[in-house]
């Protein structure tokens, strides 16, 4: 049992090295051709657009990997082992050609800046700048800009579309002459975002990897995606959908299902009443995460002054409209102040005083929640 559970910590750190891997093999990759080849511009720009394209390809992944995860763990004979090398072994088949042929144009745009010796050193520093400004730009962007306002998939069309443009472009500056490969490929990319199919959202957000082995029905990919979905949202925190389904509403958070009105109730109602039915004169409260808005909608019922709420997602505080009818409009009662963000760094930095500080995220079933736990503590003591 000991040699199976280190052969699984053996693999997970290989996974975490597998980052510095790939940039060591790109890297190698691109220098290799641009030592070979007479025109590293193009090259560099069908490079460019063929990792956009490759982006667009990964999306069409999206839902077959979703249920051969879910086939996996709903199988009774399967090992944690199994589960975590699978996983990886379909991660990298999406992402890894798509980093590779973005890894392999760093070293392409390094040869084209040095092939001009007047300007060679501020050409090489101008692509070390643009690379570390666009890695910055483009993960701030993304994760807190284009996807919450177009989704995921949209945001990778977007990019894909733009990613072939300044393939083009490149290709065209460089030498118009021989620059009908890239742009014929930039062309068919911009036409693939198009035309390429979204991912099904019930299926996304299912929570696959953790009901796939309880579920029944006709088969798997039915039970997963029934019901209907009448608020689905990704954002920077996390992707968010409400589930209707055998005349139960249930909130999800990347697929793991958070609040409901059905057998979630008596969990999310003592988690607000126990502590201010202890407390002998509460007046004010914090309550760590918004969720359905039962906790808030309970914890008003003892005549606080006060009730703070605290959440990171913008997208659960919509999703929660969804739970009026069993929060009793919580967010609408005076008594209530919705603070969007951080509930551990608000807890930490911030100076009010509560009589009760209730934290909603009651199971601490993945990393990070218990530091949650941890701060409430802390700020009560």
């Amino acid at each position: 049992m000991w040699f199976e559970y280190l052969n699984i910590a053996r693999k997970v750190l290989v996974a975490h090295k597998f980052r510095s891997l790939l940039t060591v093999l790109s890297i190698t990759i691109g220098a290799w051709l641009s030592r070979r080849l007479r025109q590293p511009s193009q090259a560099l720009a069908v490079c460019v657009i063929v990792a956009g394209g490759l982006a667009l390809a990964a999306t069409t992944m999206v839902d077959a990997t979703v249920l051969s995860v879910a086939h996996l763990v709903a199988n009774p004979q399967v090992t944690f082992q199994q589960v975590v090398i699978q996983e990886w072994m379909l991660t990298a088949a999406i992402l890894l050609p798509m980093a590779l042929a973005f890894g392999v144009a760093f070293p392409l745009a390094l040869a084209v800046a040095a092939r001009t010796d007047d300007t060679m050193v501020s050409d090489l520093g101008l692509v070390y700048a643009v690379n570390t400004l666009g890695a910055i730009l483009g993960a701030l962007l993304a994760g807190f800009a284009l996807i919450p306002w177009l989704g995921l998939h949209d945001t990778i069309r977007v990019v894909a579309v733009l990613t072939a443009i300044a393939g083009a472009a490149i290709a065209v500056v460089a030498r118009p002459s021989s620059s009908w490969l890239a742009l014929g490929l930039a062309v068919m990319v911009c036409a693939g975002a198009w035309v390429v199919p979204s991912w099904n959202p019930l299926l996304l957000s299912s929570g696959a990897y953790k009901y796939a082995p309880s579920l029944r029905g006709p088969d798997l990919e039915t039970a997963l995606t029934a019901g209907e979905l009448p608020y689905y949202r990704e954002g920077s925190t996390g992707t968010v959908a409400v589930r209707r389904l055998a005349g139960t509403t249930s909130l999800s958070i990347d697929g793991k299902v958070d609040a409901s009105d059905a057998a979630d109730m008596l969990t999310q109602r003592m988690l607000a009443h126990v502590p201010l039915l202890l407390h002998p004169a509460p007046k004010k409260a914090a309550i760590l995460g918004l969720g359905s808005g039962v906790t808030l909608g309970s914890a008003l019922t003892h005549g606080l002054e006060r009730a703070v709420v605290l959440e990171i997602s913008p997208e659960v505080v919509e999703a929660s409209r969804f739970f009026e009818a069993a929060n009793h409009r919580a967010l609408q009662n005076p008594a209530t102040r919705l603070v969007v963000g951080d509930g551990r760094t608000h807890l930490l930095l911030g100076d009010e005083q509560y009589d009760v500080i209730v934290s909603e995220p009651s199971n601490p079933w993945m990393a990070g929640v218990a530091a949650l736990f941890a701060t409430a503590v802390i700020r009560k003591a």
